[in-house]
């Protein structure tokens, strides 16, 4: 028997030992009967386990460590007398020992030996419950942060499916965690937007996107959101995503404000009129507009390559350099200058610069005008107001210009011829009372006070000399303004003394012919001397008319009320030259039409029609008589034409111009022929209500013509029958054939 107890434990020991941990067997009694080699060689300190014994009783060892406060004792105790007792099939435990000055953890395993022994092995498990808890401190950072990153966070399948979000990801989208889980990743992210589809393919591809995408809040406002989205497999094999973003959107806007804020600064710099600079304390541009390229000619390499001063034209150079330095100190300055252009030509700026300073330094921004147009533009000004002056000064006619109170403030040397005053008399003097007497007072204040008021008033009355002598004058009134509001008057007084004796001769010879009609007929060549006058006074006074416009004109400088003037004029122009005609000729009541229109187009350039392209006309007409009242309306409508087809036409057409008028059978063609003429312009408006086309229209009917435009011949024709009409007034009436004045 005892022999087979000793083999009995030294096959236990034998078994014992095959196991790699320290290992015991514990009796019945509690006693420690038998441990392994590695038992034996596993250096211990001292600990209520007493793995640094071979002996002793267990049971004791652990009611030591209760004593002592440990719970593991305790557990170890319980754990034993359960397998002991067969309660318990086996028992492990987790316990830490200190070995060494460390803290070591063993898992402690208690299975049954024999019916009163049991087996107890120490597994040493410090790596794993470090890595356990590694893992639990790991899995606690990431809830930490998954709960409380400002990052929204969801994680959950490739096709859409939502596992989890955390709050940020529902404060941003304004979902509850709910309705994001059960919605899906369609409730917040439309697919068919190409940012969002670009991301997801490169997620596919990739497995992981960088970048913005655009998700969808649930008021309905999109958000621009900065996606760090990655795509993994899970411990089970499955794949799953993680979607890490944060909200961009104010960054977005505010980005926004900055792109277009800087848009608007680029506009701004470019609707600048002229250029716009920046100038640093070297003298250097560091920011421009293109006006600078596109004016001046200043390329990148030039800006690069030189100071502003080299710019500047030499005599001007310190100068402007003068005023940068007293906007440096004073805050501004401003000057006129000479700038070198690209085509080494000058042009001459209006410079403006202002002072700032910021944390970079201190600068200059200056704008640039060019004002050389401007410049010759008042000097051809002065040198037209010295011509207005000699004009004025050298005029035959009586002229003076008045203020509100009707008192002269210039006289010319017409007026003292005319009245017999010096010009200390007239000046500051008012005119009406200085020429005019108690019943043609009132008048004269009257067409002052209108005058005033914008309008150009004609007058014909009576003025008294300084002697008292009685002059019957036509009173003329201009208007001067500045900006729109009248500042002044001119007027303009006509000696009618010479008219007023022809009119009173005219009407002596009336009264004498209406006295022989009724005893004998009166001579022909005397009705027609006295036609002949009317004409000649007819000329003249339209003459003074087109004086008076051409005063205004000289006023009025190039503007549309200079234009229109300068149409009225022509127009005026046009039935002077008939009449001329007519008293220059022995039939005053028809004229040779044809000596008519080459006085006309020698005229042209009178008119202020540029002189090439009046020189270019050639004229081909045949002899034809005309009667007055058809001789009028033609001349009127030919008049109009002209101003309408070569208004607007290029400098540079240099082909010539065929004006003819030819008579065929009692019908007058009248054809004007040029490549260079604007016959568009008549085409387009021949049914415009502007006055210039209306008139054309008018003048046909009375001459019963029809007009023809051929717009790729650049040609234009009318065709009208000679009639034979008496009386004021072309204007007929057709009834049954008939043909009435």
């Amino acid at each position: 028997m005892d022999y087979n107890k000793e083999f009995v434990a030294k096959q236990e020991e034998i078994y014992l030992n095959l196991f790699p941990a320290p290992a015991g067997v514990i009796n019945g009694e509690g006693e420690l009967v038998l441990v392994n080699n590695r038992w034996r060689e596993t250096p211990h300190e001292n600990d209520f386990f007493g793995r640094d014994k071979t002996e002793g009783n267990y049971f004791d060892i652990c009611t030591k460590s209760i004593e002592s406060g440990s719970d593991f004792g305790l557990k170890l105790l319980l754990g034993l007398r359960n397998v002991m007792d067969g309660e318990r099939e086996n028992f492990s435990l987790d316990i830490p020992l200190r070995q060494n000055g460390n803290q070591n953890w063993y898992k402690i395993h208690i299975k049954p030996v024999n019916d009163d022994s049991v087996a107890i092995l120490f597994e040493e498990i410090t790596q794993h419950v470090q890595a356990r808890r590694a893992l639990r401190d790991s899995e606690e950072r990431y809830k930490q942060q998954f709960e409380h990153s400002l990052n929204g966070i969801i994680i959950g399948t490739p096709d859409g499916e939502i596992k989890d979000v955390n709050p940020a990801a529902c404060d941003i989208l304004g979902y509850t965690r709910e309705e994001l889980i059960k919605g899906g990743r369609s409730l917040v992210v439309d697919m068919d937007q190409p940012v969002n589809k670009k991301a997801w393919e490169v997620r596919q591809e990739k497995s992981k996107f960088v970048g913005e995408k655009e998700y969808i809040h649930k008021s309905g406002k999109r958000l621009y959101a900065h996606v760090t989205s990655m795509m993994y497999r899970n411990a089970d094999g499955e794949l799953t995503t993680i979607n890490s973003f944060q909200d961009i959107t104010k960054k977005k806007e505010i980005e926004k404000s900055l792109q277009d804020e800087r848009k608007f600064i680029n506009a701004s710099m470019e609707s600048v009129p002229g250029t716009f600079f920046v100038i640093d304390e070297n003298r250097k541009m560091v920011r421009w507009n293109n006006a600078v390229h596109n004016d001046l000619g200043i390329t990148q390499e030039m800006i690069d390559s030189m100071k502003v001063e080299e710019f500047i034209c030499e005599e001007d150079r310190a100068n402007v350099m003068e005023a940068l330095q007293k906007a440096y100190e004073f805050g501004e300055a401003s000057i006129i200058a000479g700038l070198h252009t690209a085509e080494n030509g000058v042009r001459q700026y209006q410079l403006n610069g202002k002072k700032f300073t910021t944390e970079n330094g201190t600068y200059i921004v200056g704008t640039g005008v060019d004002v050389t147009d401007l410049l010759e533009a008042e000097k051809a000004r002065e040198e037209n107001f010295k011509m207005l002056d000699q004009l004025f000064d050298k005029s035959p006619l009586g002229i003076v210009m008045i203020n509100q109170e009707n008192r002269v403030s210039r006289v010319n040397d017409g007026f003292i011829n005319l009245f017999g005053y010096s010009k200390e008399e007239v000046i500051q003097s008012n005119v009406n009372e200085l020429i005019a007497r108690d019943e043609q007072i009132r008048e004269a204040n009257c067409v002052s006070s209108s005058a005033f008021q914008g309008d150009t008033e004609q007058v014909e009355s009576v003025r008294y000399t300084k002697s008292g002598k009685k002059v019957p004058v036509l009173v003329n009134t201009v208007p001067v303004r500045n900006n729109g509001d009248v500042i002044a008057v001119y007027g303009i007084y006509v000696d009618l003394t010479r008219q007023k004796t022809m009119e009173d001769k005219i009407k002596e010879l009336l009264e004498l012919e209406k006295e022989a009609r009724e005893k004998v007929q009166v001579s022909l060549d005397e009705k027609e001397v006295l036609l002949q006058e009317v004409h000649h006074r007819v000329k003249n006074n339209l003459a003074v008319i087109a004086g008076i416009i051409d005063l205004q004109l000289m006023e009025e400088g190039k503007t549309e009320v200079a234009h229109k003037l300068g149409e009225v004029q022509s127009r005026i122009f046009s039935i002077s030259k008939i009449h001329e005609t007519l008293y220059q000729e022995k039939n005053v009541v028809s004229i040779q039409f044809d000596q008519y229109l080459k006085a006309f187009i020698h005229s042209l350039p009178q008119l202020g029609m540029d002189h090439k392209k009046a020189t270019d006309i050639t004229l081909e007409t045949d002899e034809i008589v005309l009667n007055l009242n058809q001789a009028v309306p033609f001349g009127l409508m030919l008049n109009e034409i002209l101003n309408i087809v070569f208004e607007e036409i290029e400098d540079d057409c240099d082909t010539e111009t065929l004006l003819k008028v030819s008579e065929v059978e009692g019908t007058v063609s009248f054809t004007l022929f040029g490549e260079c003429l604007n016959i568009d312009r008549l085409y387009k408006n021949r049914k415009s209500e502007k006055f210039q086309f209306k008139l054309i229209d008018i003048l046909l009917d009375q001459l019963h013509a029809n007009m023809e435009l051929n717009r790729n011949k650049k040609q234009l024709t009318v065709n009208f029958d000679k009639m034979s009409l008496r009386g004021s007034s072309s204007s007929l009436i057709e009834e049954e054939g008939k043909v009435y004045e």
